[in-house]
């Protein structure tokens, strides 16, 4: 058996599981946030204490177990699992190489037990260790995700297919209406074009955009004009990502600033009262505001909370349920960290899904 860097087929079942090690007031999304960063030296080699060593030189055989009657690979998890524990318990006392290793390992056999929460828990606890090689955060960064985007409900599930369901459904019938609604769109409602590169020309990146009139407020300005630009990468809001651009005063500088999380909240018109929350959240020197759609699914208390991947949470189903109704709403998004700036403004999806067509048939 390959020493534990295996293609792992991850299972939906979850087991409640306790140990100290592990502070369960971190949400899940939360996990496994320390991004393998390119400019920093992570080691690519290290070396296991002699008494460590050891002991993991017997879980690897344990794993290798020979069954003498059928001279089949018979793994030995109950004995592999307990040689774990007992370094797990002496943890504090490793170096953190070590620890590195134990945590792997032990994230392995919690996977093998359809015991994905705690796997993930203890990949987030490999990749704080500063002793960690490049291979093993690299690994566990990719496994980790892999296990948050398998954490789901069935109702979580059947949630999420009927709304992809009923989004084909209603771009068929928009299909089949536009040749006769096709001279009534308003060409200042959507925007339906292609990227332009760094040299002006023309990629193979499609989008949908349109731009809303606001305001915006902080501790030097109350009420200022403001313009929002809101982009469907490739159109379709299950294939691209959803983004926006803030242009406070109404000018031609989008905003950018210290802040790289903007919390926000929407109330559709013509409703009923409810207000629903998502997260905008943007890389450094990035003037793009991007919903955070890559690994949380569901976020059962609305709040904005979660990673910059984090993929279907409520609020970005909510949000793309808005575009599926062609529904308007109102938004309020905040930065409560830096300018303390509140930023209002209203969207109307009406079209959305001809203007898909329209994108999807001819760009230009």
């Amino acid at each position: 058996m390959k020493k534990l860097f295996l293609i792992i087929t991850l299972c939906i079942t979850t087991v409640t599981y306790s140990y100290e090690l592990f502070d369960y007031k971190t949400e899940l999304d939360d996990l496994c946030l320390f991004d393998v960063m390119l400019n920093t030296n992570y080691k690519t080699v290290n070396y296991l204490e002699r008494k460590t060593r050891n002991e993991i030189s017997k879980f690897y055989k344990s794993l290798e177990n020979i069954d003498k009657n059928t001279g089949l690979e018979t793994p030995d998890y109950k004995r592999a699992t307990n040689i774990l524990l007992k370094l797990r318990d002496n943890s504090n006392n490793l170096k953190s190489y070590d620890r590195s290793i134990l945590w792997n390992n032990l994230a392995y056999l919690s996977v093998i037990e359809k015991d994905l929460e705690t796997a993930a828990r203890y990949y987030d606890l490999l990749l704080k260790e500063k002793n960690a090689t490049m291979e093993l955060r690299s690994s566990a960064s990719n496994l980790c995700a892999k296990i948050k985007t398998s954490i789901l409900t069935n109702d979580q599930m059947f949630a999420f297919s009927n709304q992809h369901i009923e989004f084909n459904d209603k771009y068929a019938l928009a299909k089949e209406s536009f040749v006769n609604d096709e001279a009534s769109l308003n060409l200042n409602d959507w925007v339906a074009d292609i990227f332009v590169d760094e040299f002006g020309d023309t990629t193979k990146e499609k989008f949908l955009s349109k731009t809303m009139n606001g305001n915006f407020s902080n501790s030097a300005t109350q009420s200022s004009d403001l313009r929002v630009s809101i982009f469907i990468d490739s159109g379709n809001i299950f294939l691209g990502k959803i983004w926006f651009r803030f242009y406070e005063y109404a000018n031609n500088l989008p905003l950018t600033g210290l802040s790289t999380e903007l919390n926000c909240r929407f109330r559709p018109l013509n409703k009923n009262l409810d207000t629903f929350g998502f997260d905008l959240a943007r890389f450094d020197g990035d003037d793009r505001w991007i919903l955070k759609t890559d690994f949380k699914y569901i976020d059962k208390s609305l709040k904005p909370t979660g990673s910059f991947n984090a993929n279907y949470s409520s609020g970005a189903m909510d949000f793309r349920q808005l575009i599926i109704d062609e529904g308007s709403a109102k938004f309020i998004c905040y930065d409560y960290k830096y300018a303390k700036s509140q930023y209002n403004f209203t969207i109307d999806f009406k079209n959305y899904f001809k203007y898909l067509y329209m994108l999807e048939k001819d760009p230009t």
